[in-house]
C-alpha cells in the first residue's frame, strides 16, 4: 500500500516543478509579511521569475526529503532555535524581521499544497487516509514546536520592552505589520491598550479611533465572553498563559474564529498588570477541518457499503476498532458485540491462533499478507475468506493498525471443487477416448491391408477378364481402401497429440528448413516462395510444432493461386505469448467456415479437386491448445488466407 514516503517521493521526482510553483502561488495569495519584506529588500525580485522558482523547488526539495526521512520535526527544531539565536541563513534579514505568524503561514502553505496533488497520487481511499494522517501528525507537531518558541521569545521581547524604548519601537512597527492580532488590555479594568493594524480590521474600530474606549468584551461575541469569564481568564492568569480557540466580533456582527494565546502579565511584586494576545484567522483552517470532515463523511459512506468485510485492529493488542457492515453480515455480529474484542472472543482456539499468527506476520514484515484461502465460524456456520491484511504506519514507519479487506468466497470454493472434479472426470474420458480411437485405427490397420491387398490381386489378376462395371467397381475398392488407410493414419496422428512428452527449446528456424527439405519436390512443383525470417525461439515438443508448421504450409500449398504463389510466416512475443502468423495468397475461405474449419472432418470443397481427410486443421488445433494458445484465421475469397496461432511463453 501506498504510503507518506512513497507520495513524497512521487512529488520530489514527478511533480516538484508543479508543487513549487502551487506553493508560490499560496504565499502570494497568503501576503506573508517575511516574504513581502524579502522582495522589498531586494532580496528577490518577485516569485514568479524563473530564479525564485529554482530557489523555491530546491527548498522543497529538502522539505520532500524531510518529510520522506521524518526529519521534518528535527528540522523545524533547528530552524526555531536559529531563529531564537538571532542567526538567520539570509543575508539582510535579521531575528526580528521573522515573526511568529510568517511560520505557521509558511506551514499552512505547505501543507495546502501537499495535500494538493494527493488525488493524482492515488484514488485508493485507505491509501489517502493514512497518508492524510501521516502529513497533519507532522504538522501538528511542527506547529507546536513553533508555539512553544513563540512563547520563550514573547518573554525575552517582553523583558526587553522594558530596557529600551527604542526596542519597544521596532516591536511595535513589528506588530504593526503582523498578519497575526496582537493586542494587550489592562487587567484591572479590562480596557483594551493596544491593538494592532490587523486587529483593528478584524474588530472594525477605525485607523484613527481610539482603541481604549473598548474592552476586551467589546471585541468578542458573548459565547466567547463567557469563555473569557470562566475560562480563558483564570486559566491565564493561573498558568501564565491560555491557548485555544475563541472568535472575535466586527461592528456589524461578523464573526471571525481564530486561535488565541492569552498571556497574563505580572510586576516584579507578582501583581497582575495587563493580558496580552496573539490570534490567527482559522477562517481557513475551519474550511480546511470542514471539508476534510465531509471527505471522512464520505469515506466513511464507501467504507460502509463496500460488499466485501472491512476490519480494522489495534496494532498494539489486535482489538476491533472499526468494521464495516458487510462484515456484520457475513460473521452474523454486531459491531457493538465486536469494537473492543479480539478474535479469542469470537472463534474457535485453533481458528483465532491460525488469525493472530497472520496478523503478527503482517505487522512484523510491515507488508500486505495474502491469505488466499482461510475457514472461519460464524453464527451462519462455516464460509471460506480470501483475506488480505495490511499495516497501517505511523509517521515514524511503525505499526500503528492492521487492515484487513476479506472477500467470502465460499461460493467460489465450491464450484471451484466441482469443477476441478469435473475437469478430472473429464480428463479421465478424454484419456480414454484418445486411448479408444489409438486402439481401434491401429486395430483397424490390419484389416484394411488384407482387404487392400484382396482387391488389388482382383484388379492384377481379372482385369482384362471382367467388364467395364466390374472393373470400376474394383477401382472404387481400391480409392475407397486409400481414403480409409488414409483417415486411419490421421486418426492416430490426432490421437498422438497429448501424448505425454517432455517439452524443450526449439529454433523455429531450424524446424522450418527440416520441413522444406522434406517437402522439397511438393514445393518445387507448385511453385511456391516461402519467406521468414526472425523467428523466436519457444518451448515445447519439437515434434507436434513441426506438425503443426508443416501441416498449415501444406495447407497454403494445396490452395495456392495460381498467379505466383507465396506464403510468409513471421514471429514475435507479446504479453506473455507468441503470436505466429502463416500468411499465403491463395483462394481464400469466406468468413462464416472460419470456425468450421478447425472441426475433424470437415471439408469445404470437393475431394476430387482438393484431395485429403479434413483433419489436418483439427490436428493444428490440438496441437496449439497443448501449448496452451489458441489458433484463428483471417481471410476473404480471392484474397489468400492468414492463420494466427500462439504458444504460451516460458521465462
Amino acid at each position: 500500500m501506498k504510503n507518506l514516503k512513497e507520495y513524497t517521493k512521487y512529488l520530489r521526482e514527478n511533480r516538484l516543478r508543479d508543487f513549487s510553483v502551487y506553493y508560490i502561488d499560496e504565499v502570494k495569495r497568503l501576503e506573508i509579511p517575511l516574504v513581502n519584506l524579502i522582495i522589498k529588500k531586494g532580496i528577490i525580485k518577485s516569485l514568479t521569475d524563473e530564479s525564485s522558482i529554482t530557489m523555491t523547488m530546491e527548498s522543497m526539495g529538502r522539505f520532500l526529503v524531510s518529510l520522506e526521512d521524518g526529519t521534518m520535526i528535527e528540522n523545524t527544531r533547528k530552524s526555531l532555535k536559529l531563529w531564537e539565536e538571532g542567526k538567520i541563513p539570509m543575508p539582510g534579514i535579521g531575528k526580528n524581521d521573522i515573526l511568529p505568524s510568517d511560520l505557521i503561514l509558511i506551514y499552512a502553505a505547505q501543507k495546502k499544497a501537499v495535500f494538493h496533488f494527493l488525488p493524482d497520487f492515488s484514488n485508493d481511499s485507505r491509501e489517502s487516509i493514512s497518508i492524510i494522517q501521516a502529513i497533519e501528525e507532522f504538522f501538528t507537531n511542527a506547529e507546536n514546536e513553533a508555539v512553544q518558541m513563540l512563547f520563550k521569545i514573547q518573554k525575552e521581547t517582553e523583558l526587553q520592552l522594558s530596557e529600551s524604548d527604542s526596542i519597544k519601537q521596532r516591536l511595535l512597527a513589528i506588530a504593526e505589520a503582523s498578519s497575526d492580532f496582537i493586542g494587550f488590555a489592562d487587567a484591572k479594568d479590562q480596557h483594551i491598550m493596544y491593538i494592532n493594524q490587523l486587529g483593528r480590521k478584524m474588530t472594525g474600530i477605525g485607523k484613527d479611533e481610539d482603541v481604549t474606549k473598548y474592552k476586551i468584551a467589546d471585541v468578542h461575541p458573548e459565547w466567547t465572553n463567557k469563555m473569557f469569564r470562566n475560562e480563558i481568564i483564570p486559566v491565564a492568569i493561573k498558568n501564565g498563559l491560555w491557548e485555544g480557540e475563541c472568535a472575535f466580533i466586527d461592528r456589524k456582527g461578523r464573526e471571525t474564529p481564530v486561535s488565541m494565546i492569552l498571556m497574563a502579565h505580572k510586576n516584579a511584586e507578582g501583581e497582575l498588570e495587563y493580558f496580552s494576545t496573539i490570534s490567527r484567522d482559522i477562517r481557513e483552517q475551519k474550511f480546511a477541518e470542514q471539508e476534510l470532515k465531509s471527505v471522512n463523511s464520505f469515506l466513511d459512506s464507501v467504507l460502509e457499503n463496500i460488499p466485501n468485510m472491512v476490519f480494522v485492529k489495534d496494532a498494539y493488542d489486535l482489538r476491533f476498532v472499526r468494521f464495516n457492515k458487510a462484515g456484520e453480515k457475513l460473521l452474523g455480529h454486531s459491531k457493538k458485540e465486536l469494537l473492543g474484542k479480539n478474535d479469542y472472543d469470537f472463534f474457535p482456539k485453533e481458528q483465532a491462533d491460525f488469525f493472530t499468527e497472520k496478523d503478527n506476520a503482517v505487522l512484523n514484515q510491515n507488508d500486505i499478507v495474502d491469505v488466499p484461502e482461510e475457514p472461519i465460524e460464524t453464527k451462519n456456520g462455516q464460509r471460506w475468506l480470501h483475506t488480505k491484511k495490511i499495516p497501517i504506519l505511523s509517521p515514524a514507519g511503525r505499526p500503528r493498525y492492521l487492515l484487513g479487506i476479506s472477500e467470502d468466497i465460499t461460493d467460489i470454493r465450491r464450484a471451484k471443487l466441482d469443477l476441478e472434479q469435473k475437469t478430472k472426470e473429464l480428463e479421465r474420458s478424454n484419456s480414454e477416448l484418445e486411448q479408444f480411437a489409438y486402439v481401434a485405427s491401429h486395430d483397424l490397420q490390419e484389416p484394411l491391408r488384407t482387404i487392400s491387398s484382396y482387391v488389388q490381386l482382383l484388379a492384377s489378376r481379372y482385369k482384362d477378364k471382367l467388364d467395364k462395371d466390374a472393373n470400376e467397381f474394383i477401382e472404387f475398392a481400391i480409392d475407397g481402401s486409400k481414403r480409409m488407410r488414409l483417415l486411419i493414419n490421421s486418426l492416430l496422428e490426432y490421437s498422438r497429440v497429448n501424448r505425454i512428452k517432455p517439452f524443450e527449446w526449439i529454433e523455429i528456424t531450424d524446424v522450418l528448413k527440416e520441413i522444406q527439405v522434406d517437402m522439397k519436390e511438393q514445393i518445387k512443383e507448385a511453385g511456391v516462395n516461402i519467406k521468414h525470417n526472425g523467428l523466436p525461439k519457444i518451448y515445447g515438443d519439437t515434434v507436434l510444432i513441426g506438425q503443426l508448421f508443416q501441416n498449415l504450409i501444406g495447407n497454403a500449398i494445396k490452395f495456392r493461386s495460381d498467379n505466383n504463389p507465396e506464403i510468409k510466416i513471421s514471429g514475435k512475443r507479446k504479453n506473455g505469448e507468441y503470436i505466429f502468423s502463416v500468411e499465403d495468397n491463395g483462394i481464400g475461405i469466406n468468413k462464416e467456415y472460419s470456425e468450421k474449419i478447425f472441426i475433424i472432418f470437415q471439408r469445404l470443397n470437393s475431394r476430387e479437386k482438393y484431395p485429403g481427410t479434413g483433419i489436418g486443421l483439427s490436428i493444428c488445433k490440438k496441437i496449439v491448445e497443448r501449448h496452451g494458445g489458441k489458433i484463428w484465421v483471417e481471410s476473404e475469397p480471392g484474397k489468400g488466407s492468414k492463420f494466427y496461432f500462439t504458444i504460451k511463453a516460458t521465462t
